[in-house]
């Protein structure tokens, strides 16, 4: 977002010096009013990734799919959902913990490694359930991993909250795989 706004605020001063020699192209302010309009975009889309989800356990399917689109229309890249009708999550709090693990894997994924391509998956494996954000930008370097910033931090927080473990690892294609395993809980006896 600030790279577009910093490309205005430099196409604004670049038309001021203009309109002091004679009219202004209008195309050019047109140019301007969508670069605007995409930096308005990323500071809704990032505003509303600041407030709480409000999403019924059940509905993290729902919401990752939602979410999928979002980023897709707001940073002009892919993003694609694919989630098991079988990954099943009744804890409130763990579907909120992994709603943010994608959410800010998502966010690494466009901001540091300025990927083209994002696929959330959220589907069981044996008696687990996956979410899993993979993206083709740059990749994750081994130091940043050591040196973990603060959201990879949060991820890896949220994650040991609910039971689970984090995985970061570059693709062996390019790009990153972020992984949060969490173990199904266990179904309650039946009880005569």
């Amino acid at each position: 977002m600030s790279q577009f706004l910093t490309g205005a605020k430099f196409k604004i001063a670049l038309l001021q010096r203009k309109a002091t020699k004679g009219p202004v192209n209008p195309a050019e302010l047109g140019i301007l009013e969508q670069e605007i309009n995409r930096a308005l975009d990323q500071a809704r889309a990032m505003a509303s990734g600041l407030n709480p989800v409000e999403l019924a356990a059940q509905d993290l399917g729902s919401a990752l799919a939602e979410l999928a689109r979002t980023v897709q229309a707001t940073f002009s890249l892919r993003c694609e959902c694919q989630c098991s009708d079988a990954a099943t999550i009744t804890d409130q709090t763990a579907a909120q913990h992994l709603y943010r693990i994608a959410q800010e894997a998502i966010h690494n994924a466009v901001k540091h490694a300025k990927a083209q391509t994002i696929r959330i998956q959220f589907q069981t494996q044996g008696d687990c359930i996956l979410l899993a954000v993979q993206d083709d930008g740059v990749g994750i370097l081994p130091a940043r991993l050591r040196g973990a910033g603060m959201g990879l931090e949060n991820m890896k927080a949220r994650a040991e909250v609910i039971g689970g473990s984090l995985e970061i690892a570059p693709r062996p294609e390019g790009g990153t795989t972020v992984t949060c395993t969490v173990p199904r809980p266990l179904e309650q006896p039946i009880q005569d």
